[in-house]
């Protein structure tokens, strides 16, 4: 994401590097709503459309300028698909396909944007309070928890400093 188009920016300039992470956020979350869109067997030509509507959105041109790392956002759709996924299959437990896709994608939705990681931690808690209702396993609250804490850790380990900053020495002015 942002670190790409730094090291852009040290090899040529810094309009370079900010149109090379504004290239790359449109892709992302193209190639990202694309691949949610077919994973819930949509056909091509619509999914496509969606992924250009969702990539060319108002978002992304009016957050582009001053906010490069929030563009991308190429986690939301996959995020919303695990979330159905975690909620509705059968096929959700501790150590499934599912649950490790689900692990990947709220390790990386916590190495980004806070607001997405907040989002994904409340759709989590729905779709597994959801399906407990549902199912009534108790595996289903341990495979959510599981989910829940390694996005947590994650999103800890990437912002701990800051938090342990503000901590020490006061919010920003």
């Amino acid at each position: 994401d942002v670190c790409s188009s730094d090291l852009v920016a040290r090899w040529s300039n810094v309009i370079t590097g900010w149109n090379v992470g504004i290239i790359l956020s449109h892709l992302s979350s193209a190639l990202a709503f694309y691949l949610a869109c077919r994973l819930f067997r949509f056909r091509r030509e619509w999914a496509l459309a969606g992924a250009l509507l969702w990539t060319f959105s108002f978002y992304h041109n009016g957050r582009g300028t001053g906010h490069v790392a929030i563009c991308f956002d190429y986690t939301v759709p996959l995020g919303l698909v695990c979330c159905m996924l975690m909620c509705a299959s059968r096929r959700f437990r501790v150590g499934g396909g599912i649950f490790w896709l689900s692990m990947f994608l709220g390790c990386a939705i916590a190495l980004g944007n806070p607001y997405n990681a907040n989002m994904w931690l409340q759709f989590v808690c729905l779709g597994i309070g959801l399906r407990f209702l549902r199912f009534r396993r108790k595996g289903d609250l341990l495979a959510g928890a599981l989910v829940v804490g390694a996005t947590v850790v994650t999103f800890l380990a990437i912002n701990g400093n800051t938090l342990v900053y503000q901590s020490i020495h006061g919010g920003n002015y």
